[in-house]
């Protein structure tokens, strides 16, 4: 399965030469595989990517919709989250690979 990702919304904001397409099978982007390996310890992550124009193309949208929204939910539960309250000193790393993390561009 892979979703395909329109990199046209960055802050809820439209990127300039893109227009709204109202199918979001319609959407500009890269083909992304939903499951990835890091390199160095072969362990498998979800790659859910940004969740605005996602899909998964082998399914129906409706299916689609339905698994990604059931991934992300399990993906943020408390069991599987932490939280940091930074102060000055602090330094926090993170693998790219395997860490769902907030981003400025939804």
């Amino acid at each position: 399965m892979h979703p395909a990702t329109a990199p046209v919304y960055c802050a809820n904001k439209l990127r300039k030469k893109y227009s709204e397409a109202l199918d979001v099978r319609q959407t500009a982007g890269a083909r992304l595989p939903l499951v990835r390996m890091d390199p160095a310890s072969g362990r498998k992550a979800l790659s859910l990517g940004r969740r605005q124009n996602s899909y998964i193309v082998d399914l129906p949208l409706s299916e689609s919709e339905a698994l990604l929204d059931a991934l992300r939910a399990l993906a943020i539960r408390d069991a599987f989250t932490m939280g940091h309250t930074q102060r000055v000193g602090d330094l926090l790393t993170w693998n790219n690979f395997s860490v769902l993390h907030p981003s400025r561009c939804l």
